[in-house]
């Protein structure tokens, strides 16, 4: 606790020295301006690493109701402490990870509310357009930094660019290239516009070039935001809606059938414009309002619809968990499909009879593809064995491109081709067999195909053959 009061002293102290000069002056530019707009908002994240050391990183808190988006490799697992712009020291919890797209959310019990700064759109980036980056370098407290945008969509981990260019349709992520100064401890921080959003999550610097920096695009926190938080599987409680991630406001993408939601008279296109009182000026909102939310609860929801508001209240219900199938016919392994089919994706898979077909004993890709292991696809079906009722989290790692269906339902989608990527989802399970679909195709080069279950309170582990089964 020495190291974080001594943090506190720096960053308190320094503070009391600033002066403000006239709002007239020459001095205060735009980009004065742009950090003071923020600065409020951009907070000094500490924990303890696993060999003991301080770790120190940053975050932006989104809401004034204190939840922080960072980076998750800064604080994984661990607990430890936020550092306010106003000083003030206070333990975080955390609220959702998404460690295969390096994302986390956090949240701080603060006594009033909190300056946020809001999430902007990454879609429409230009190169040269000038950005400031804030974070907690070296542990010493916030500071600031500018620069412009060097590539709105930069690839970390390809070969080349002359390589890469064979491969057009490549659909691996890509990253905000800028040339503001950032050092170990900016990781987490916000990369903020000149309208003063949020467009990108500093995450990973090039130690090897200088002022080589990337973050990660805010579109694609948008994108998996839900995901991110899944208040309602982690809750264990259900309300039936599906936000658009990317909408200016609150707008309702899908109503689950037999929701609380479609029982009030919800639909796609609705537009969410307050929840028990509170405004909800994006989708955002509405995911971080539910968290926490409780079975037999009731949400009083003010909803637009053709320019007419209706205010509906929803009882939020128990999570629904799916059936499981009877263990009784089943045996080990897994029903295959191969085919011998050039492939973008796994749409084109549709009308195309498999070239083998066979049992199994677990997920593989070159085993089953023989020889010739370039421009093949494989389909899996059967049931995976969950062994306790509770949240778990699956993760789903090819190379190219994947989709696991579980219970009949899309869980995740890794299509398109790629280098071996990860991709995970949160979800809340019966024990039991629960039937499972997966697709695999290999384009070209390594092929990789695994899936890992993380049960609740446990260790994520391999899918094997003592999980999967047919009839």
């Amino acid at each position: 606790m020495q190291f974080y009061a001594l943090m506190m002293f720096i960053f308190v102290a320094g503070a009391a020295l600033c002066r403000s000069a006239p709002a007239q002056s020459p001095r205060v530019t735009p980009t004065v301006r742009l950090i003071q707009k923020a600065e409020g908002a951009v907070v000094a994240i500490f924990c303890r690493a696993e060999n003991g050391a301080e770790n120190a990183g940053s975050g932006t808190i989104i809401h004034e109701d204190g939840f922080i988006l960072t980076n998750d490799h800064v604080v994984r697992d661990r607990p430890g402490l936020v550092l306010l712009a106003d000083g003030s020291v206070l333990p975080y919890r955390t609220i959702g990870r998404l460690p295969e797209k390096d994302a986390a959310l956090l949240k701080v019990e603060a006594k009033q509310p909190q300056q946020r700064v809001a999430l902007g759109r990454s879609k429409d980036l230009m190169a040269g357009e000038p950005v400031i980056a804030g974070g907690n370098p070296g542990g010493r407290g916030i500071v600031f930094s500018s620069g412009i945008i060097n590539s709105p969509a930069m690839m970390l981990d390809a070969p080349s660019a002359l390589a890469m260019s064979f491969f057009p349709l490549d659909v691996r992520d890509r990253f905000i290239q800028f040339d503001a100064t950032v050092n170990p401890g900016n990781s987490g921080g916000p990369l903020i516009n000149a309208e003063g959003h949020q467009i990108g999550v500093v995450s990973v610097k090039n130690i090897k070039e200088q002022n080589i920096n990337f973050a990660i695009p805010i579109d694609r926190i948008r994108r998996y935001f839900a995901e991110l938080v899944a208040a309602e599987e982690a809750g264990g409680f259900w309300l039936g809606i599906e936000i658009d991630p990317l909408a200016d406001r609150a707008v309702i993408a899908a109503v689950a059938d037999g929701s609380p939601a479609a029982q009030s008279g919800l639909a796609a296109g609705d537009v969410l414009a307050a929840a028990n009182g509170k405004v909800l000026r994006s989708g955002i909102d509405w995911v971080l309002f539910c968290v926490g939310k409780s079975v037999g609860e009731s949400i009083s929801i003010v909803a637009e619809r053709n320019a007419t508001r209706d205010e509906k209240t929803l009882k939020v219900a128990t999570y629904p968990l799916a059936s499981v199938a009877s263990e009784a016919g089943k045996t080990p392994g897994l029903r295959y499909n191969l085919y011998r089919q050039q492939l973008l994706s796994l749409d084109g898979l549709k009308g195309v009879k498999p070239t083998s077909s066979g049992i199994s004993p677990k997920l593989q890709s070159d085993e089953l593809a023989g020889s010739n292991t370039d421009d093949y696809a494989i389909t899996f079906e059967g049931f995976l064995k969950v062994e306790q009722t509770g949240l778990h989290r699956l993760i789903l790692a090819s190379d190219d491109g994947s989709r696991l269906f579980l219970d009949g339902r899309l869980l995740i989608d890794n299509d398109g081709r790629h280098a071996k990527v990860e991709l995970g989802r949160n979800v809340r399970l019966a024990a039991g067999l629960h039937s499972l679909r997966v697709e695999f195709f290999e384009a070209s080069g390594d092929a990789e195909l695994k899936l890992y279950i993380q049960p609740p309170n446990g260790e994520r582990r391999e899918v094997g053959p003592d999980l999967l089964f047919h009839e």
